[in-house]
């Protein structure tokens, strides 16, 4: 595990995505890869007035790879330790926190500790089917990231160039 942790910071900029979808496939061929609705790491959903929020209890030691989410959202470390990978770099961070992600973010994150993350979306239907809201929410591809409409990836550009 360190020697993953060792080379986050090793990565440039341009070879993140490449490096995230590898770790991801690559770890999509162990036996012991907890895959979703797997009861080690439950996940919640909750809705109300047109805001849906799914947190994730993740244990200590666990790599866990994201999905590309299609639009800006809000992130919460309710509570933990965690390395995290993205494409704006690499960095360890403790919860109680609260970020914001932008379009097209996709992390890899190693759980130095027991970790439980929240994250916040507009869900203006106040629709509760999880498959037909996730349809909206993320990706599975960078190329299917890359066709979606321009606003988004505009709005992700103007972001990094304030930062």
């Amino acid at each position: 595990m360190s020697e993953v942790l060792a080379s986050f910071n090793e990565i440039k900029r341009e070879d993140v995505r490449a490096y995230i979808m590898d770790v991801q496939n690559r770890l999509e061929t162990l036996p012991e890869v907890i895959k979703p609705n797997d009861p080690r790491t439950p996940l919640t959903h909750s809705f109300c007035n047109g805001i849906y929020c799914r947190t994730i209890f993740i244990p200590a030691g666990m790599i866990v790879v994201g999905k590309i989410h299609k639009h800006a959202h809000h992130n919460v470390l309710l509570s933990g330790d965690v390395s995290v990978l993205t494409e704006d770099g690499a960095k360890r961070i403790q919860g109680p926190l609260h970020m914001v992600s932008s379009a097209g973010t996709k992390r890899l994150l190693f759980t130095h500790t027991d970790t439980t993350w929240m994250t916040i979306h507009p869900n203006a239907d106040n629709n509760t089917d999880i498959p037909s809201l996730e349809d909206g929410l993320v990706t599975l591809t960078y190329e299917e990231y890359d066709k979606l409409p321009k606003t988004e990836q505009f709005i992700k550009q103007i972001e990094q160039e304030i930062v």
